[in-house]
């Protein structure tokens, strides 16, 4: 994961598209889908980082940005586990409804 914060990183530093930004993260997205560690995560860590200002995530600094990168994972993985606790409270709730009568 932090590979792919580098990477996003290196993108919006160097400017290589300068009119077509919006291809870095879909680049990021293409590493992570490659290596298999996001495959199917990947709209959760977009709705991550939507949970991070756009102030902090276009920081001067690098290692701020970076963080904010970071600080991403962590609000994504913070919300999976919130939907993840919600669906099985509900099945759980589901489950008990539905006994049959002893």
């Amino acid at each position: 994961m932090l590979r792919a914060a580098i990477l996003l990183e290196a993108w919006s530093d160097i400017e290589v598209l300068q009119h077509a930004a919006w291809l870095g993260p879909l680049l990021v997205a293409a590493l992570l889908r490659q290596n298999g560690l996001a495959t199917n995560h990947l709209a959760s860590l977009h709705l991550g980082a939507k949970n991070i200002p756009r102030e902090r995530r276009r920081e001067r600094s690098r290692s701020d940005r970076l963080l904010a990168f970071v600080d991403a994972i962590q609000e994504a993985a913070l919300a999976g586990l919130k939907e993840h606790d919600r669906l099985t409270m509900a099945r759980w709730s589901g489950d008990c409804g539905n006994a049959a009568p002893a």
